[in-house]
Protein backbone atom coordinates (compact mmCIF):
# COMPACT_ATOMS: atom_id res chain seq x y z
CA UNK A 1 0.00 0.00 0.00
CA UNK A 2 1.05 3.50 -0.61
CA UNK A 3 1.84 6.30 1.40
CA UNK A 4 -1.05 8.73 -0.76
CA UNK A 5 -3.67 5.82 -0.58
CA UNK A 6 -3.28 5.78 3.27
CA UNK A 7 -3.99 9.49 3.71
CA UNK A 8 -6.74 8.15 0.99
CA UNK A 9 -8.28 5.76 3.21
CA UNK A 10 -7.99 8.26 6.12
CA UNK A 11 -9.49 11.20 4.26
CA UNK A 12 -12.59 8.58 2.95
CA UNK A 13 -13.49 7.07 6.49
CA UNK A 14 -13.11 10.00 8.54
CA UNK A 15 -15.42 11.84 6.15
CA UNK A 16 -17.93 8.94 5.48
CA UNK A 17 -21.66 9.56 6.63
CA UNK A 18 -22.62 6.83 9.78
CA UNK A 19 -25.29 5.36 6.87
CA UNK A 20 -22.78 4.44 4.47
CA UNK A 21 -21.79 1.36 3.41
CA UNK A 22 -19.28 0.80 1.44
CA UNK A 23 -16.98 3.82 -0.30
CA UNK A 24 -15.22 3.57 -3.40
CA UNK A 25 -11.89 5.30 -3.89
CA UNK A 26 -11.13 5.77 -8.28
CA UNK A 27 -7.88 6.39 -8.93
CA UNK A 28 -6.34 8.23 -11.67
CA UNK A 29 -2.82 8.34 -12.55
CA UNK A 30 -1.65 11.69 -13.08
CA UNK A 31 1.58 12.65 -14.58
CA UNK A 32 3.03 9.07 -12.81
CA UNK A 33 1.05 9.97 -9.73
CA UNK A 34 -1.87 8.62 -7.91
CA UNK A 35 -3.45 7.31 -4.99
CA UNK A 36 -2.22 3.90 -6.50
CA UNK A 37 0.20 3.55 -8.92
CA UNK A 38 -2.20 1.93 -11.73
CA UNK A 39 -5.57 3.65 -12.41
CA UNK A 40 -7.79 1.71 -10.75
CA UNK A 41 -10.72 1.35 -8.56
CA UNK A 42 -10.84 0.26 -4.54
CA UNK A 43 -13.60 -1.10 -3.01
CA UNK A 44 -14.43 -0.42 1.27
CA UNK A 45 -17.14 -2.12 3.10
CA UNK A 46 -18.68 -1.66 5.84
CA UNK A 47 -18.46 -4.91 8.62
CA UNK A 48 -20.66 -5.29 11.66
CA UNK A 49 -18.15 -4.46 14.07
CA UNK A 50 -17.61 -0.71 12.71
CA UNK A 51 -14.22 -1.63 10.51
CA UNK A 52 -14.03 -1.61 6.99
CA UNK A 53 -13.17 -4.53 4.27
CA UNK A 54 -10.77 -3.14 1.69
CA UNK A 55 -11.05 -5.13 -1.38
CA UNK A 56 -7.62 -4.27 -4.30
CA UNK A 57 -7.59 -3.80 -7.52
CA UNK A 58 -9.18 -7.35 -8.38
CA UNK A 59 -11.61 -7.48 -5.49
CA UNK A 60 -10.42 -9.44 -3.39
CA UNK A 61 -10.35 -9.30 0.04
CA UNK A 62 -7.27 -7.27 0.83
CA UNK A 63 -7.02 -5.56 4.71
CA UNK A 64 -9.49 -4.69 7.30
CA UNK A 65 -9.25 -0.83 7.78
CA UNK A 66 -10.20 1.07 10.92
CA UNK A 67 -9.99 4.67 11.24
CA UNK A 68 -9.86 6.60 13.95
CA UNK A 69 -8.87 10.31 13.62
CA UNK A 70 -5.35 10.45 12.12
CA UNK A 71 -4.84 6.95 12.91
CA UNK A 72 -4.77 4.07 10.56
CA UNK A 73 -5.36 0.49 11.69
CA UNK A 74 -4.60 -2.33 8.79
CA UNK A 75 -5.26 -6.16 9.28
CA UNK A 76 -4.08 -8.12 6.25
CA UNK A 77 -5.96 -11.32 5.81
CA UNK A 78 -3.24 -13.31 7.32
CA UNK A 79 -4.14 -11.30 10.62
CA UNK A 80 -1.00 -9.00 10.92
CA UNK A 81 -1.88 -6.06 12.10
CA UNK A 82 0.04 -2.35 12.52
CA UNK A 83 -1.47 0.96 13.54
CA UNK A 84 -0.14 4.37 11.73
CA UNK A 85 -0.61 8.07 13.06
CA UNK A 86 -0.91 9.35 9.41
CA UNK A 87 -1.03 12.74 10.16
CA UNK A 88 2.28 12.72 12.09
CA UNK A 89 4.02 10.04 9.32
CA UNK A 90 3.16 12.73 7.06
CA UNK A 91 4.02 16.06 8.96
CA UNK A 92 0.63 16.96 8.30
CA UNK A 93 -1.06 19.28 11.21
CA UNK A 94 -2.73 17.77 14.51
CA UNK A 95 -6.26 19.10 13.17
CA UNK A 96 -8.28 17.65 11.64
CA UNK A 97 -6.51 17.87 8.29
CA UNK A 98 -8.84 15.03 6.25
CA UNK A 99 -11.41 17.81 6.39
CA UNK A 100 -9.83 20.50 4.89
CA UNK A 101 -9.85 22.05 1.13
CA UNK A 102 -6.26 21.32 0.49
CA UNK A 103 -3.88 18.86 2.38
CA UNK A 104 0.11 19.42 1.80
CA UNK A 105 2.73 17.02 3.13
CA UNK A 106 5.60 18.63 2.96
CA UNK A 107 7.46 18.22 0.02
CA UNK A 108 4.66 17.44 -1.98
CA UNK A 109 2.30 19.16 -4.44
CA UNK A 110 -1.23 19.79 -2.62
CA UNK A 111 -4.12 17.50 -2.76
CA UNK A 112 -6.83 20.27 -3.14
CA UNK A 113 -10.29 18.47 -2.39
CA UNK A 114 -13.65 18.76 -3.72
CA UNK A 115 -16.02 18.29 -1.01
CA UNK A 116 -19.75 16.83 -2.77
CA UNK A 117 -22.75 15.76 -0.69
CA UNK A 118 -21.93 11.72 -2.00
CA UNK A 119 -17.54 12.08 -1.58
CA UNK A 120 -14.68 14.01 -2.74
CA UNK A 121 -12.82 15.00 -6.02
CA UNK A 122 -9.35 15.07 -5.58
CA UNK A 123 -7.17 17.36 -7.88
CA UNK A 124 -3.43 17.26 -7.82
CA UNK A 125 -1.29 19.59 -10.21
CA UNK A 126 -4.47 20.58 -11.67
CA UNK A 127 -6.04 17.38 -12.96
CA UNK A 128 -8.56 15.01 -11.64
CA UNK A 129 -6.87 12.24 -9.47
CA UNK A 130 -9.48 10.41 -7.78
CA UNK A 131 -12.80 10.19 -6.97
CA UNK A 132 -14.10 9.41 -3.44
CA UNK A 133 -17.80 8.42 -3.28
CA UNK A 134 -20.20 6.81 -0.77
Amino acid sequence: MGPILAIFLVISLNLAPDHAQSVTLDSYVVEGLGIYTDATRFLLTKTGDGTWLLHDAQGEPWFVVAVEGPTLSLTNTAGAGDQVDIGAAFGLTADEWWASDVIQPPGASPMLLSHRSDGLDVTLDGLLAAEVRW
